[in-house]
């Protein structure tokens, strides 16, 4: 390759890595948006930013299980495309393979693991906080307190019986 091409290099490794993400990013919305199709939730549309996507839901899961499974979608492929990469990037410097190769292929396994650690930051609305929520969906779904009476707490602590009640008639699931 003359002087001219070797110049561009760099930017071809660049680009083909920018394409990679994006195709990583697209990839990881559309396996959450997948798994929510399989719980009966439609996906209306998925719009990519340079650091995640956001899929626009037409409604929420209804239960909390649902809402795990979809929110570990994403960044359980997230984490399998950087084994994929690393891997490949593993078996390119095993091979000698060219520099710049083998940088693209960790840049975006690195990428994609950073993508899935980002992701799960326990912060509303991304998937970390939609996983903390279905936890604590679960947890609270899961509470073995009989509905008729309230914590043990509420009764020693002098909180009103009005809050109390409306505790109560939360965990019968009515208002």
């Amino acid at each position: 390759m003359g002087r001219g091409g070797a110049r561009w290099a760099p930017w071809a490794a660049a680009f083909c890595a920018t394409i990679l993400f994006f195709t990583s990013v697209l990839l990881h919305e559309l396996r959450s948006q997948l798994r929510g199709r399989r719980t009966g939730i439609q996906v209306s549309r998925i719009t990519l930013f340079v650091f995640g996507g956001v899929a626009q839901v037409e409604e929420e899961p209804r239960k909390a299980t649902d809402e795990l499974l979809i929110s570990l979608a994403g960044p359980g492929t997230s984490v399998l495309l950087s084994v994929v990469f690393g891997g490949l990037y593993w078996l390119a410097a095993r091979l000698h393979g060219p520099a710049l190769v083998m940088a693209c292929l960790q840049y975006v396994a690195f990428a994609n693991l950073a993508l899935a650690i980002f992701n799960m930051v326990p912060g509303f609305p991304m998937d970390g906080g939609r996983v903390l929520r279905s936890l604590l969906w679960y947890a609270w779904a899961t509470c073995s307190v009989p509905p008729e009476s309230p914590p043990s707490w509420a009764n020693s602590s002098g909180m009103p019986s009005s809050v109390r009640r409306s505790q109560r008639n939360a965990r019968r699931g009515s208002h």
